[in-house]
């Protein structure tokens, strides 16, 4: 089974059967809009590393991109009215997408490598540009760092019944899902996978789940794994992510 760490998207591909999935935190947290996100996202998949012992020889993965878009276009995680100039939103994609390269070459350097990558997709026709900006450039920094790159933007844009990749909240179901894509979007992913990861296919079977800092526990729910954190390390996420939020007001 290959490992696929990430925000709340991670959720749509929980019906994959090549993906056991591990939600990492929210996307406020986890994302690649600044250099400190960046830093606390790396920060976090070290942590979760070390609390398992069966990271390696696995194919490893992270999905990226959707509350960057977010970001991007309205200067918030949260869905608003207002919108920031294209020259703001396609500046802060550039700093996204040299963000992503830093991660991976990181993530390399701390014995972290990324074998795939999941981009961004969204069903908000407001992203759509933006989402496909993002994916071409995270696309040829996979290819150039030899990382396998999925596109799901480019799967929904090219799909005859765009409906089917429509959700509904999973805290309120009679809401529209405007930020997720539904779990259908787990078959193209497996369909994209069978041609390059069959041989490290096999059961995680998570053997060591907790250290200091972080447990790894199954909410069944969710049908995918989730990170306990310590509350030292809770304070600290927290107090990042008001810097993060901070310094981005100032200098947007």
């Amino acid at each position: 089974m290959m490992i696929l760490m990430g925000d709340s998207h991670t959720r749509s591909y929980t019906e994959s059967k090549h993906l056991q999935c591990i939600f990492v935190g929210p996307g406020n947290e986890n994302n690649l809009s600044s250099t400190l996100s960046l830093y606390i996202y790396l920060l976090k998949l070290s942590i979760i590393k070390r609390a398992t012992n069966n990271f390696d020889n696995k194919a490893f993965g992270l999905i990226v991109g959707e509350p960057d878009l977010r970001i991007a276009v309205y200067g918030s995680y949260s869905l608003k009215n207002s919108t920031r100039t294209k020259t703001s939103q396609e500046r802060h994609i550039e700093r996204v997408l040299a963000n992503f390269k830093r991660l991976c070459l990181l993530c390399n350097y701390f014995n972290l490598q990324i074998s795939f990558v999941i981009g961004s997709g969204t069903p908000n026709k407001e992203l759509f540009g933006i989402s496909r900006l993002l994916n071409s450039g995270l696309s040829t920094i996979a290819k150039e760092l030899e990382i396998a790159f999925f596109d799901p933007q480019s799967v929904f844009d090219k799909a005859e019944d765009r409906s089917i990749f429509f959700g509904k909240s999973v805290f309120n179901p009679l809401e529209d899902d405007w930020a997720h894509f539904s779990k259908h979007i787990s078959k193209y992913f497996d369909e994209f996978s069978d041609n390059f990861m069959q041989e490290k296919l096999g059961k995680i079977g998570l053997e060591k789940t907790s250290n200091n800092f972080v447990s790894i526990l199954f909410n069944k729910e969710f049908d995918c794994y989730y990170c306990k954190y310590s509350s030292i390390l809770k304070l600290f996420f927290k107090v990042a992510d008001r810097v993060e939020s901070y310094i981005r007001k100032i200098f947007s």
